[in-house]
């Protein structure tokens, strides 16, 4: 009998073959899966599609399947195999031949689903008089009688989303634990929706039930830190970090590796001389990322390791490795690609552990299962390329499960709450009780008509039969449990909403102990949390050695713990590898031209005094000058398409200088100075600085998308112009106007100003709008508003407040990378092209 990844393959080559199947189909493995389905589907019940539902009229899709199923019976025939679904004919016909031995007796369960192929297996044994048929109840012993156990009315738990639903369970299963005497059966956590609960519980167990998880312990000889829970049938073998690390050596064949995965590789503790040099193997990592972050591929990291005299010596088995791969260009068969594979760990020293323990045996057994079913593949794949032999042993390795065994039974047992039909525990939570856990979806099949499918009696077609049979098995999961919990979360785990489960009764009110509300069970772990941490202010000493621009302001306005975290930890995000140009350079070379070009032009008449001709020639001469400033890593083709970008960004910014109504001097540029706001002592950097008619205006230059509503005093988003207005001007005389200044090539050119005499640099002044800044008087009034909001965030710092924001959304910090692990499940999206922070912290 097949496994299910060889069905899978021959599926594939049938899927793909064909003319059915468009060129461009996205993903024909799905569509395999589908077909495999049907295909069991059928022999299983003993569907077969009429003659007269496959003529000229017939829906393609069973003409399809029809196709198909021929097809993928020819190849069973040929390869002597059978399918799952066509077992039990089998076993029928050895019956027959008095090949097939029985068993005295056979159990049936009221839990058992049987098809029509394995019902009339069973048939053929009663027929036989071979066997000896009994029927049991779940909730009773073998053989009937015992006490009958009733079902209960569980106390409820609603939470507002998963990571609270499982914060509370574990929190629960921890005050379980404290009074379970040895010997009692086991606390059980129920997820009625494990793929989604699954890793959130974990967590949520490591932090409140058994914490040493979560930190490198130092055991003495034999001893072995467990934590007292166990996954049963929910866990897989990718889950564990000794399999990943050889995933990832693997995978560093492809022919375009993540550079991620080569990061994974070198810091890994699963390989060679791992103790001794994981120190400098991180150092190393942080180096590459540093050098080689303009060209995230592997062959340019490989070229500046080759440039570094230590790496070989603290790093050998990566040109050992590199080496080996420059051997599997050739197609080979999937059992020589597992000998080529078991090549590349032992080069590796994986899994640089004492192979005797007993945790990293089961492992390395849980992967040599992984390796057996990837050998069977030699018949129905042939020999195929090392990027498709990878694509074959990932699948096998997604869908192993997997779980490590224990000497003793643990006191949590998490597992599929449909698993646990029929068991009992004293104490037991089931997790996901929403509407989309139950009632389960009726059984559906694109190839199969529903109305074959009825006929056939599959249980699971109907609607009205999988609510009888979802009923039946919750009740029997509920009977007996001593202490029950239901739950269920308001949000999925992509923040949509979603009801409880419509086969339970949900209520909120408290009845005599027997009902237990969210907000009850809430206050019961309330006593448990412990203080909130508290930080102590900044010292003299932590003042005088402060280093930040204003981005400590901007910072603090959005979250004061990212404040803290940065400036006071000194904490910094962790090198990103970017493809090509990054924002941040763009950014910087645009605020580099335009420096150079005023340190020569100085006003708006000579800059009015330059033909067409004369203009570009002296920007091009920028251009080239500020790019020449940067450690540049390109080819020459994208800088010459960066050039044409800058060229024609700035040229539209220059004739936007060319409309302003007032003539204009530009007396500084990239003007530093220091200065105190309020106690926090800042270096800064002001873009510009013009003279116009005897007033003085900054000029901030931002080359993402501007918002004028960041200057407004209740939500100072954007501080540093005001603390250039007030602080960080030279001091000779009074800044009368800011102005933030937009170049970008989506959105165009756009200034947002404030000032005592205009809110607009062209075309006049604009009184319309409520509210513009453009008199003294409101010129002062903003000032003061500012000062008190920067006087508020200074003493706020400086005090020790590191609350976090949790307003904020995405898009409010999309330029923050350091705020995204706050931000739950967002995915970032393709920024606008924000940067040029040089005008706003050093």
């Amino acid at each position: 009998m097949l496994r299910p990844v060889q069905l899978l393959a021959i599926a594939l080559k049938i899927v793909e073959k064909s003319e059915y199947i468009a060129v461009d189909a996205l993903n024909t493995q799905v569509v395999a899966r589908q077909f495999i389905e049907a295909f069991e589907l059928s022999e299983l019940w003993g569907i077969t599609i009429p003659e007269n539902r496959l003529g000229f009229a017939a829906a393609p899709e069973m003409q399809v399947f029809a196709q198909w199923q021929a097809e993928m019976q020819q190849q069973l025939v040929e390869q002597q195999a059978l399918s799952h679904g066509q077992l039990p004919q089998a076993l029928i016909a050895m019956l027959a031949e008095g090949l097939l031995e029985l068993p005295t007796q056979i159990v049936f369960t009221e839990v058992l689903e049987i098809d029509g192929a394995t019902q009339q297996l069973f048939d053929a044994i009663g027929n036989s008089g071979l066997s000896k048929f009994t029927y049991c109840e779940l909730n009773s012993p073998v053989g009937g009688g015992g006490d009958e156990r009733k079902t209960i009315e569980p106390r409820q738990f609603v939470a507002e989303n998963i990571e609270a639903e499982v914060e509370a369970a574990a929190r629960w299963a921890a005050q379980c634990l404290q009074t379970r005497q040895a010997g009692q059966p086991p606390i059980a956590l129920l997820l009625a929706q494990p793929d989604s609960y699954n890793q959130p519980l974990l967590n949520a167990l490591e932090q409140h039930v058994y914490p040493l998880t979560l930190f490198p312990q130092q055991l003495a000889e034999g001893e072995l830190l467990e934590a007292p829970w166990r996954q049963l049938g929910v866990g897989k073998l990718t889950d564990f970090a000794m399999i990943a690390s050889a995933r990832d050596i693997f995978a560093l064949g492809l022919p375009e590796p993540d550079i991620e995965v080569f990061s994974r590789v070198l810091r890994s503790q699963f390989v060679h001389e791992y103790m001794e040099k994981s120190a400098i193997r991180a150092q190393i990592d942080l180096y590459l990322r540093e050098k080689g972050k303009k060209q995230a591929r592997l062959k340019r990291f490989l070229k500046i390791c080759e440039q570094q005299q230590d790496f070989e010596e603290n790093v050998a088995f990566i040109p050992e490795l590199v080496s080996i791969f420059a051997e599997n260009r050739e197609k080979r068969s999937p059992s020589a690609w597992a000998r080529f594979f078991d090549k590349l760990l032992l080069t590796a020293g994986w899994p640089q552990r004492d192979k005797d323990a007993p945790w990293v045996q089961q492992t390395l057994r849980g992967l040599s299962q992984v390796m057996d079913s990837f050998r069977c593949l030699d018949y129905q794949l042939g020999e195929i390329a090392y990027n498709e032999a990878f694509h074959w042993l990932t699948h096998i390795l997604d869908s192993k499960r997997f779980e490590l065994d224990r000497e003793h039974t643990p006191a949590i047992q998490v597992m599929d709450a449909w698993d646990a039909d029929g068991q009992h525990f004293d104490h037991c939570w089931i997790l996901g009780l929403s509407d989309s856990a139950l009632p389960r979806p009726v059984r559906s099949s694109p190839f199969i008509p529903k109305d074959l499918l009825d006929t056939a009696g599959i249980p699971d077609t109907d609607p009205a039969n999988c609510m009888r049979r979802d009923q039946a098995m919750l009740r029997r999961l509920m009977a007996g449990q001593a202490d029950l919990v239901v739950s269920y979360s308001k949000l999925n785990t992509e923040s949509v909403a979603q009801l409880p489960c419509p086969l339970l009764p949900w209520s909120h009110e408290q009845r005599d102990g027997e009902l237990v509300s969210a907000y009850t069970i809430q206050a019961d772990f309330a006593a448990d949390d412990s203080e909130l941490d508290a930080v102590s202010p900044l010292s003299e000493v932590e003042i005088k050695q402060l280093r930040g621009g204003t981005g400590i302001f901007k910072d603090y306005s959005a979250s004061p713990f990212i404040a803290f975290c940065r400036y006071r930890l000194k904490l910094e995000p962790f090198p990103r590898i970017t493809e090509g140009l990054d924002a941040a350079q763009q950014g910087n070379w645009v605020h580099g031209i335009l420096e150079l070009f005023w340190q020569e032009v100085k006003t708006s008449t000579a800059l009015a005094l330059l033909s067409e001709e004369d203009l570009k020639a002296k920007l091009i001469e920028c251009i080239e000058k500020a790019m020449l400033r940067a450690e540049l890593d390109y080819g020459e083709a994208l800088l010459n398409l960066e050039r044409r970008r800058l060229l024609s960004l700035i040229t539209a910014w220059l004739e936007f200088e060319l409309s302003r109504e007032d003539p204009f001097i530009v007396e500084a540029t990239e003007l530093a100075s220091e200065c105190d706001v309020h106690g926090v002592p800042l270096r800064t950097k002001l873009d510009r600085l013009d003279v116009v008619n005897g007033r003085r205006l900054i000029i901030d230059y931002k080359t993402g998308k501007i918002d004028g509503r960041s200057l407004n005093s209740d939500e100072l988003s954007e501080p540093q112009l005001p603390i250039y207005a007030l602080f960080g001007s030279d001091g000779s005389s009074t800044i009368n106007g800011v102005a933030l200044a937009q170049l970008h090539p989506k959105h165009g050119i756009d200034v947002h100003m404030r000032s005592d005499w205009t809110s607009k640099l062209e075309g006049g002044k604009n009184r319309a709008k409520k509210g513009v800044v453009e008199s003294e008087e409101a010129w002062q009034a903003e000032l003061i508003a500012w000062d008190n909001s920067l006087a508020r965030s200074a003493t706020g710092f400086l005090s020790g407040d590191i609350c976090h924001n949790y307003l904020l959304t995405a898009d409010d910090m999309r330029y923050s990378p350091d705020l995204l692990p706050l931000l739950g499940d967002y995915q970032p999206a393709e920024a606008d092209g924000e940067s040029g922070q040089q005008g706003e912290a050093e």
